[in-house]
Order: structure tokens, then sequence, then C-alpha cells
């Protein structure tokens, strides 16, 4: 292998650190921001370490043509370092603002969109079952006119159609 290659293996193996340091440190962000519960970190961290090791293994074993090399190990931790004592600090700028400019608007407009459209639906909703007990009044003052006309047969049917709309007053008193 020439030098030339070897330069670019090291150089390849500090961006790939860099790379996975940046992804572990925007995905800790966003673990903080959520308040994520201990378990969820440490579930995180396994996996991301899981992750990081299988990418790393199949990188170097591809790049090496079947030869995986530990001494491009150190040159990965050199890209995490760097990127975590270098550009760490300008990229959480970035982010903070990006959270700022970008992401506080969307959810502020989401949760207003929401907040209209569960009133609507709830407006819907007391409108529906308003019908719904206008046509079990309807029913019961129907069922009643039989219940004259034809005797008892038709109670139980008129009792069923009163304990219906209670429900639907209940419900629509939630």
């Amino acid at each position: 292998m020439s030098v030339k290659v070897e330069w670019w293996l090291i150089a390849g193996a500090a961006m790939v650190g860099g790379a996975y340091a940046f992804l572990y440190d925007n995905g800790e962000a966003a673990l903080r921001r959520m308040r994520a519960p201990a378990p969820l970190v440490l579930i995180w961290d396994v996996c991301f370490w899981l992750a990081l090791s299988a990418g790393l293994f199949g990188v170097l074993y591809r790049v090496e043509g079947g030869k995986v090399r530990a001494a491009l190990l150190p040159f990965v931790l050199l890209g995490a370092v760097v990127y975590f004592f270098v550009l760490a600090p300008p990229f959480r700028r970035l982010r903070r603002l990006f959270i700022r400019a970008v992401v506080r608007p969307l959810v502020l407009a989401f949760s207003a969109v929401w907040r209209v459209a569960c009133g609507l639906f709830d407006a819907l909703r007391r409108v529906l079952v308003g019908l719904l007990i206008a046509l079990a009044a309807v029913a019961a003052a129907v069922a009643g006119v039989l219940r004259r006309w034809l005797g008892l047969a038709t109670a139980f049917i008129v009792g069923t159609i009163k304990k219906a709309q209670n429900v639907l007053t209940c419900w629509l008193r939630r």
C-alpha cells in the first residue's frame, strides 16, 4: 500500500470518528431535550456503540481488503477528540440557533393547528351527540305513542331508548 493511500485511510478514519462523535453529541442533546429517563439513555448508548463497532468493523474490513487493522482505531478516536474539543462548540451554537429559528416556530405552529383541530373535533362531537339526543327524544316520543296504541309490548323499547338518551347526555357533558 502506498503512502498516499495510507494517509487517505488515516484521514478517513479520523473523519469517521468525527462523524460518529457528531451523531453521538446530537443524539445526547435530543435525549436531554426530551428529558429522557435513564434507561432510555442507557439503551441509546448501547445501541450507538454497537452500531459504531459494527460500522467501523465493516468499513475497515472492506477498505483493508479483508484485514482489520487495529492501528486505525487511534485515528478514529483522534477524530472524535478533535470534534469534541474543536468542532463541537460551533456546532452546538448552530444547533441552538437552528432550534430557535426553525424548530420552535414549527412547534408553535403545529400546536396552534392542533388546538384548532381539537376544538373543531370537539364542536363536531357535541353537534353530533346533540343530534343523537334529539333523535333519541323523537324516538322515545314515537315509542310512547306506539306503547299507548300497542300496549306494554313496546315498554322495553321505550326504556332502552331512554337509557341510550341518558348515556349520550352524559357523554356530551364530558
